[in-house]
């Protein structure tokens, strides 16, 4: 008889327990979200895109053009033409990660270095800092990027050549498949 009313304390206690940290209504609620989809905006294949990166990138949008208007606010028509943009931009970004992988694409260090190099973004060509006489300045543009505080910048300009040298390789890959013919 005690052993049965001591496992019934327990039971009890840790119902309690579980019950008042409300433990019991998160596990529902994720149950919940994963049933109905709530924890993810939508899946492209087997591959599901989560709700909550979704979500970041559409509001990193929304700052994004509204910080551009000096009248500020969006129409919620040009809030949802934003979330389809950031959608459709989201779905491609798996269809070509998938198709990099099959084909194995990489980039390597090397490669990233030269596109940096060769490549800087038009803001920074409109940098007044990198400009002599009007013009954007080469020569200040590698010494800025050799300067140590300039770090934060290269590691966006690393990240933006990350993200853009694979889809170009991957264009010229396929476009090297077909030939144009005069017939």
């Amino acid at each position: 008889m005690k052993v049965i009313f001591f496992v019934l304390i327990f039971f009890f206690v840790g119902w309690m327990a579980v019950t008042l940290t409300g433990l019991d209504e998160y596990l529902i609620q994720q149950n919940r979200q994963d049933y109905r989809g709530i924890k993810y905006a939508g899946s492209v294949g087997d591959e599901k895109i989560d709700r909550q990166l979704y979500n970041d990138r559409l509001r990193l949008a929304i700052q994004r053009v509204s910080s551009q208007r000096s009248s500020g606010g969006l129409s919620s028509w040009e809030v949802e033409q934003l979330s389809e943009q950031v959608w459709s931009e989201m779905v491609s970004d798996v269809i070509m990660g998938k198709e990099l992988s099959s084909r194995k694409i990489g980039v390597t260090d090397g490669e990233v270095v030269e596109y940096i190099r060769t490549n800087p973004l038009p803001e920074l060509m409109q940098e007044p800092a990198l400009q002599t006489d009007g013009r954007f300045d080469y020569d200040k543009y590698m010494s800025a990027l050799a300067d140590p505080r300039m770090a934060p910048l290269v590691s966006e300009l690393e990240l933006d050549a990350r993200s853009k040298i694979p889809n170009f390789k991957l264009f010229m890959e396929v476009a090297s498949l077909y030939k144009l013919t005069d017939n």
